[in-house]
């Protein structure tokens, strides 16, 4: 189990590592001040543990970097520009369509032939999703409502973890 974590560390080359943190210092500065540090914290690695288990349950071998936890971050913008300026603002918003151009390129890149688990990039942008509906949207929700919502989240994300080091 220690490996789903330890492996957002490890990255596959000096481009890696280098895309990796400038999708992270790009969209994590936004949302570590929308979230406080805290929770961006547990909201990286929650996307990142996300992200390394699923590309582990869809492809034979090894997955590394944090480029995952870094597609979480994506999410979580999509979400907090469209909870606070209207769904549609992701389209128009800088900060929306940074974030669907970078998906755009992401996608691109899957097309190129490198060595890139789109898996854990979907697990990770999808773990961003919902924890950025949960931070963003559920704050408006009744209290038992917020706390079943990230109950469930939890389970989810443990019985990932479970699936990947079985």
């Amino acid at each position: 189990a220690w490996r789903l974590f330890t492996a957002m560390f490890v990255h596959v080359g000096l481009p890696h590592v280098l895309l990796s943190m400038a999708l992270g210092f790009g969209f994590g500065a936004s949302i570590e001040r929308a979230v406080g540090s805290g929770k961006f914290i547990l909201g990286y690695l929650a996307c990142g543990i996300a992200a390394i288990a699923a590309g582990v349950l869809a492809v034979d071998g090894a997955t590394a970097g944090s480029s995952g936890a870094t597609y979480g971050l994506v999410g979580m913008t999509l979400v907090r520009v469209a909870h606070a300026y209207g769904g549609r603002a992701v389209f128009r918003h800088p900060e929306g369509l940074r974030a669907l151009v970078m998906l755009g390129l992401g996608l691109a890149l899957t097309q190129t032939g490198l060595p890139v688990n789109s898996v854990a990039h979907l697990g990770g942008l999808g773990t961003g999703l919902v924890l950025g509906v949960l931070e963003f949207k559920g704050s408006a929700w009744p209290v038992q409502i917020r706390v079943a919502a990230w109950i469930g989240a939890l389970l989810l994300l443990a019985a990932l973890v479970v699936a990947a080091c079985a």
